[in-house]
């Protein structure tokens, strides 16, 4: 039987939350909660927080307050820009780590009449009765209950995701980017089949900004006399290959250049030798070399491992199980592994640098895969070599660009000191 809540103190051990945002296409920073379920665990107890729903008396979040040993949140991420609590996980996590898919997104038949209708009313979601909204949120809290084990509680391997992940690319999309008509905010999903985040919100995916058609030009600074910058690895997906596989580029000269002197070539041409060699399998006349002869072995082994164990560990212990893929083959299982491993190393350098700006101005605005970009506040350009020395933190080389906007950026040195970061 449903509860609804208007003040005071929610004291439970075990919850799982699930809210509702009020309307269905404004980013969660832009938005308001139409109400909040909360299910107790071990009790079965249902309370409803009713914030701004039409069909019953609505009450103010601040009006409550909350004690729980653990909570589970449907959309952490997007929760955490209204209310942060301590040991709060991010329930599609749960069923992640184990089936590599997240948890369903249930509608109703009254859900799709509504979003169909009034498809541009802001807000719709407080139009929908709470019976339905109840109807749809028990579906995904009882998926959530099959795969949560009650008598053991989150994993060590749950917590460190959750911690690494889903924080950290909350505090990039909360920043956002700037542009010239004002704020715009990316959305990460972490919930991919490798890890690898997608980033697409409102139609735009800002993990693959076009550098060529000029869309680029209206990412600006927030600042006065600010700056992006944007930290770029260089060649990262062969020098993480040539640390997993005990093979490492050197850090004194470009790794793409390496490559090339390896296979005696054009800088430009290695690169699509490259790009065949870590994507395509490594093919026989490249062997000769020692990190594709490595890579080789490693392919192999990693896929015994695969074969004889039934899954394969990534850097954070994330285990790619045989029975959560189909038609794998070896060389798909290493560019899994690889993309896994790139991400897992980002998360932290994140974390780190999100930490480190924390009682700062300026800004991580955008990550994507192999760079940082980051809005600079006049005053603060002397961290660039700080910023430097976190984001080169897993023994990656970068390069540095500057830029009064994104489309725009030429390539600057920072002398890489070594000082005591604070």
């Amino acid at each position: 039987m449903i509860e609804f809540i208007e003040k005071g103190k929610v004291d439970m051990e075990v919850v799982y939350i699930h809210p509702i945002w009020a309307d269905i296409h404004s980013h969660y920073i832009n938005n308001k909660l139409s109400l909040i379920y909360i299910y107790d665990i071990q009790s079965g107890r249902e309370l409803v927080v009713n914030i701004g729903n039409t069909d019953h008396h609505t009450t103010h979040i601040n009006h409550l307050t909350f004690d729980f040993k653990e909570a589970f949140v449907f959309g952490k991420k997007s929760f955490l820009n209204l209310i942060q609590l301590p040991y709060m996980y991010d329930a599609d996590l749960i069923k992640y780590l184990q089936v590599n898919e997240q948890l369903k997104r249930n509608q109703t038949p009254c859900h799709s009449f509504f979003y169909r209708k009034f498809h541009n009313v802001r807000g719709v979601n407080n139009l929908i009765p709470i019976g339905k909204h109840i109807e749809s949120i028990r579906k995904t809290k009882d998926e959530f209950l099959q795969h949560y084990d009650s008598e053991n509680g989150i994993t060590e391997e749950a917590k460190k995701f959750d911690n690494f992940y889903i924080k950290s690319l909350h505090d990039i999309e909360k920043n956002g980017l700037y542009t010239s008509n004002g704020f715009e905010h990316s959305q990460y999903n972490i919930y991919t089949t490798t890890s690898r985040p997608s980033n697409t919100f409102n139609g735009v995916n800002y993990a693959a900004l076009n550098k060529e058609d000029g869309s680029r030009s209206r990412f600006i600074s927030r600042f006065d006399g600010g700056k992006l910058i944007q930290f770029d690895y260089d060649a990262y997906h062969p020098r993480i290959i040539g640390k997993m596989v005990g093979e490492p580029i050197s850090n004194e000269v470009s790794g793409h250049q390496v490559l090339a002197d390896m296979y005696g070539v054009s800088y430009d041409e290695s690169k699509a030798i490259t790009f065949r060699q870590l994507y395509g399998g490594v093919q026989d006349e490249y062997l000769h070399i020692p990190l594709f002869q490595k890579t080789s072995h490693w392919i192999d082994l990693n896929w015994m491992e695969f074969n004889r164990n039934g899954y394969v560990k990534t850097p954070l212990g994330r285990k790619l199980k045989k029975g959560n893929f189909r038609n794998m083959n070896a060389n798909k299982l290493f560019n899994y592994m690889l993309q896994a491993t790139e991400t897992e190393l980002n998360v932290r350098i994140i974390s780190k640098i999100n930490g480190f700006l924390k009682d700062k101005k300026s800004k991580l605005m955008l990550y994507t895969y192999d760079s940082y970009l980051l809005d600079i506040h006049p005053q603060e350009f002397s961290l660039l070599n700080q910023l430097k020395i976190l984001i080169e933190g897993n023994g990656f080389k970068s390069k540095v660009e500057i830029g009064d906007n994104y489309s725009e950026m030429k390539p600057i040195e920072i002398e890489n000191k070594q000082e005591n970061i604070i």
